[in-house]
């Protein structure tokens, strides 16, 4: 997905670019932070980040999905890194992004179907993937949903909410 998006980003100047999504069980947190930073700068900004359990994407391969409270920390050490800071990893090594000048801006957007997922997203997300059945009802009252937990979440009133709609 990283050759992907640079291919992307060094032949577009105002398409957003960004995964739709990433796993935390398959990429270490500094790797993922450091291709996203490296992206970023290559797209000039125009990078956003999607993560999820990885539910489908790690069934396939036979392991199991992230617990929320896993997502939760990943996207944690996730924030801190693109934001220039260091943090501790496991086996008490501690790093970060030492190339970074400053911090990416890089948004973080949390895929999510139901609602415990949904509201750890608005909680710790700048915005929320929602993989809702495409009922009126149902997408109705889970945006409603996010935007109440949102409030108190790191975006705040600022959660940006988005649906992942798959057709064929």
């Amino acid at each position: 997905v990283y050759v992907t998006l640079a291919a992307c980003a060094g032949r577009t100047r105002h398409v957003s670019l960004g995964t739709g999504v990433t796993m935390p069980h398959t990429r270490h947190e500094s790797i993922t932070a450091s291709a996203f930073a490296s992206l970023n700068e290559i797209a000039q900004g125009r990078v956003q980040l999607g993560i999820s359990t990885g539910d489908n994407g790690l069934r396939t391969i036979g392991q199991p999905k992230a617990r929320i409270a896993d997502l939760e920390t990943y996207v944690g050490q996730l924030r801190s890194l693109l934001a220039g800071r260091t943090v501790d990893f496991e086996a008490e090594a501690h790093g970060g992004i030492t190339w970074l000048e400053e911090a990416t801006g890089i948004p973080i957007h949390i895929a999510a179907s139901g609602p415990k997922l949904s509201h750890a997203a608005a909680r710790v997300g700048d915005g929320v993937i929602l993989c809702k059945p495409l009922t009126h009802a149902h997408m109705t009252e889970a945006i409603s949903d996010a935007k109440r937990v949102a409030r108190e979440g790191h975006a705040g009133a600022n959660l940006r909410v988005m649906t992942w709609i798959q057709t064929s």
